[in-house]
C-alpha cells in the first residue's frame, strides 16, 4: 500500500510541476509569438486597405475583426471554450452570429477572388490567421489536442457513420461557431 500512496503521490507532484512550468513559461511564450503574428497580419491587411484605397472596405473591416477576434482568443481559447459554444445556444448571441455569417460570406468572396494579386494576399491572411486560432487551441489544450489527433481522429477516419456526424460538427463549428467566437472576442 505504501508503494502505491508514494507512486501516487510522484504523479501527483510531477503533474503540478508539469503544469506550473507549461503554464508558467511555456504558454506564455507561444501566447506572445502568437499575439505578434498576428499583430503583423493586421499591419499587413492595413498596408493593403493604404495601397488599394478603392478596394471594398467591408472585406478589410471583416478581416481586421477576424485578426482582432483571434488576438482576444489566443490565452482564452480551449477545448473546453470550444465545446460549450458548439453546443450552448445561448453561449454567442445574434447580433455576433449575423456578423459570423458576414464573415462566412467574406470568407468565400476570399477564396472566390485569389487568383488576383490583393485577393492572394487576402487569402493568405485569412488563412495564417485561422492558423494562428488552431495554434493557440494547441498551445492551450495540448492533451485534448493529442487525444483527437491520435484517438479519435483514426476513429472517425474508420467509421463511416461517425465521420458523417462529426463532420456536421465541424461543419457547422468553422462556418457559424469559429467567426461568432472570434467577433465576440474582438467586441
Amino acid at each position: 500500500m505504501n508503494t502505491f500512496l508514494f507512486t501516487l503521490l510522484c504523479i501527483v507532484v510531477a503533474w503540478i510541476v508539469f503544469d506550473a512550468v507549461y503554464s508558467r513559461i511555456v504558454c506564455r511564450y507561444y501566447h506572445t509569438k502568437i499575439k505578434y503574428q498576428l499583430f503583423a497580419l493586421r499591419d499587413r491587411l492595413r498596408t493593403i486597405h493604404i495601397e488599394n484605397p478603392s478596394f471594398d472596405d467591408r472585406v478589410l473591416r471583416m478581416l481586421e475583426l477576424q485578426i482582432n477576434g483571434c488576438i482576444g482568443l489566443v490565452r482564452r481559447v480551449s477545448f473546453h471554450r470550444l465545446i460549450v459554444a458548439t453546443f450552448s445556444e445561448s453561449f454567442i448571441n445574434e447580433e455576433d452570429r449575423k456578423s459570423a455569417l458576414e464573415m462566412g460570406e467574406i470568407t468565400r468572396w476570399i477564396i472566390d477572388n485569389k487568383e488576383t494579386e490583393v485577393g492572394k494576399q487576402l487569402f493568405d491572411i485569412s488563412r495564417q490567421s485561422i492558423s494562428a486560432f488552431q495554434d493557440s487551441l494547441t498551445c492551450n489544450s495540448p492533451l485534448v489536442t493529442m487525444l483527437f489527433r491520435y484517438v479519435i481522429r483514426p476513429i472517425v477516419l474508420f467509421q463511416p457513420h461517425v465521420a458523417e456526424k462529426f463532420k456536421k460538427v465541424k461543419d457547422n463549428f468553422m462556418k457559424e461557431i469559429a467567426p461568432a467566437m472570434m467577433v465576440h472576442a474582438a467586441r
